[in-house]
């Protein structure tokens, strides 16, 4: 991966500007190659036409900390003080179609109003949004779409252009999906329908991973593109967000879809494959405990939430199609108990565009039989074939800012529904499982590209080494950056994924990681989840910069127990998740 500014200069500059007097401060935003400008205070943006005339102008004010910069983020408000959001430092990672697609590396937290020592501190927390590097973007191609959406939509959305007056009462982005934006309520707090002179600073960020990859098989050059996106409208970590809202939004649901590209001499063909992953849509809650696995509570209001799952189908299938229903939880225990809700759920809803399969993974799978997945994938195998993939032939006259015509795009496949997997985090078992999957489908795209033979049908049939171990880095990263976002830790299980067989090294490290997501789910989430309240919820936090629900966990996780207790607890308990993974 290359470092963004060593092939493209910044394409923004940011000037903070002071009056003393007023003890007001405001951000002043321009294109590095422009006279023209916009200020941006306390929420509200001005065009400014000439920003020479206008530094003359206010020889009163105070200009400073001149920096290059990417976009902006947006707005938060915290009380009664705002901050501006700007994207300081972001790493080119690939294109996607010949539009650059960038990672966040660094963001600039700037208070619009005198700073004091309150909001330093607080500016830092901020910051540390990005230290997983799970925030993307693109200036020319819609990362809230799958591949399959942006040439149905014929084109590749160009900057500024996008946006329509029509569509501004509460938003810049009429064409991007919404759900997918991490950013958008902050970028609403910058919403001036009348000066479209902001619009170009704005960027749109998916929460999740992008990898982008290429390499040849025989002489043929093919690029493989992982791509997840977090809905961000149940945002939340593992256990202070679980199951569905009553606008059928669930906890940690995520859209992942593979892209493969072959790149001949005059066009290139696509392909890709959608899978989304999400907690059991039921109300439900995990609370955080000194337990290793809390209890389960599952409402009993059968009328509630069998009409909040309606609109979580409803929608889905909208979006997506016919839905394969794979529940990955055990068959025993407190999972057995939610798995059969869940089963009972289906069974209430009556949908027969849902196709249920409720599959034992640590049952079936259990002393290392991960050969026992064949069971599963027969088991949905008809159902997948008639849900098909995408497939397409691009002329590379396409031009570079994106728009696609019937003359120089031929659509040759569409997929018509989805798989969507959970266990109890959708983390682990699901990635293994989404994997897997991925594997069936990319192995008939590559056969249809002429590139390999046609597939053999074994569920866990190899590519050619290079090509498969780009494959499996792909997914196990993913499987890694999807259980930070949640839980913590890296994901468990990825031994598998990585080398395609389970290993006792594989069981301690996953065994090293349980411990770990133990004490960050009960030490560390209520401040992980203040942090995302008050920048994608806008949730305020008290006086004290923390929330009344992290004061409460504070208080409890006091009482009676030192935290010198508790790291014995969790190393001690080091063994005994090993000796349990061991056996999964």
């Amino acid at each position: 991966m290359t470092d963004a500014r060593e092939i493209l200069i910044p394409r923004f500059i940011y000037i903070r500007e002071i009056n003393s007097k007023a003890q007001t401060c405001s951000a002043i935003l321009k294109y590095s190659n422009s006279k023209q400008a916009i200020r941006v205070y306390r929420g509200v943006s001005e065009f400014i036409q000439d920003l020479e005339a206008y530094k003359s102008k206010n020889e009163h004010l105070e200009f400073t900390n001149v920096k290059n910069l990417y976009g902006t983020m947006g707005v938060i408000r915290r009380g009664t003080r705002e901050y501006l959001l700007l994207i300081e430092e972001c790493t080119l990672i690939g294109q996607i179609l010949k539009a650059n697609i960038f990672r966040v590396d660094e963001i600039l937290v700037i208070s619009l109003q005198e700073e004091n020592e309150e909001d330093m501190e607080y500016t830092d927390s901020v910051k540390d949004l990005v230290n997983d590097q799970s925030f993307y973007f693109s200036y020319n191609y819609n990362l809230t779409h799958s591949l399959q959406e942006n040439i149905h939509k014929g084109l590749l959305v160009e900057e500024s252009k996008q946006f329509s007056d029509e569509d501004c009462s509460e938003e810049y982005f009429p064409n991007y999906d919404k759900k997918f934006i991490f950013n958008k309520l902050l970028l609403s707090r910058l919403n001036n329908c009348s000066n479209e002179h902001l619009w170009p600073f704005i960027v749109p960020l998916i929460y999740g991973v992008v990898s982008i990859n290429s390499t040849y098989l025989d002489e043929n050059k093919v690029g493989i593109i992982l791509i997840s996106r977090k809905d961000c409208n149940r945002l939340g970590r593992r256990f202070t967000s679980r199951g569905i809202d009553d606008e059928g939004n669930v906890s940690n649901f995520v859209e992942t879809e593979h892209i493969l590209i072959h790149y001949e001499q005059d066009f290139c063909q696509v392909a890709s494959y959608t899978q989304i992953r999400g907690s059991i849509p039921l109300f439900w809650t995990q609370k955080p405990t000194l337990k290793y696995a809390p209890t389960i509570g599952i409402c009993t209001d059968d009328d509630k939430n069998k009409a909040a799952a309606e609109k979580h189908f409803s929608n889905n299938i909208e979006k997506y199609g016919d839905h394969v229903l794979i529940n990955l939880v055990d068959k025993k225990g407190s999972q057995n108990k939610i798995g059969t809700a869940f089963t009972n759920l289906i069974k209430s809803l009556n949908n027969e565009r849902l196709h249920y399969e409720w599959f034992d993974f640590h049952g079936e799978c259990k002393n290392m039989q991960w050969e026992n997945l064949k069971i599963l994938i027969n088991n949905i195998k008809e159902k997948i074939d008639e849900q098909k993939y995408f497939m397409a032939s691009l002329d590379h006259t396409f031009d570079k800012i994106g728009k696609l015509t019937q003359s120089n795009c031929k659509i040759t496949q569409t997929q018509i529904g989805v798989c969507r997997t959970n266990c109890m985090d959708c983390l682990d078992r699901t990635n293994v499982v989404q994997s897997v999957i991925s594997r069936l489908i990319a192995h008939r795209q590559l056969w249809k590209m002429n590139i390999l033979d046609e597939p053999k049908g074994d569920v866990f049939e190899s590519f050619p080494k290079e090509f498969d171990a780009l494959f499996r880095q792909a997914w196990t990263n993913n499987a890694n950056v999807c259980s930070i976002l949640y839980s913590g830790t890296p994901a468990l299980k990825t031994d598998f994924t990585l080398t395609g067989k389970r290993s006792a090294k594989g069981a301690v490290v996953d065994g090293i990681n349980s411990a770990k997501r133990y004490y960050i789910n009960n030490f560390c989430d209520s401040y992980n989840q203040d942090i995302l309240d008050s920048t994608v919820l806008s949730i305020d936090l008290n006086k004290d910069g923390v929330s009344d629900h992290q004061l409460e966990k504070e208080k409890d996780s006091t009482n009676g127990y030192t935290m010198k207790f508790i790291h014995l607890i969790t190393v001690a308990g080091i063994a005994g998740f090993t000796l349990k993974s061991l056996f999964q």
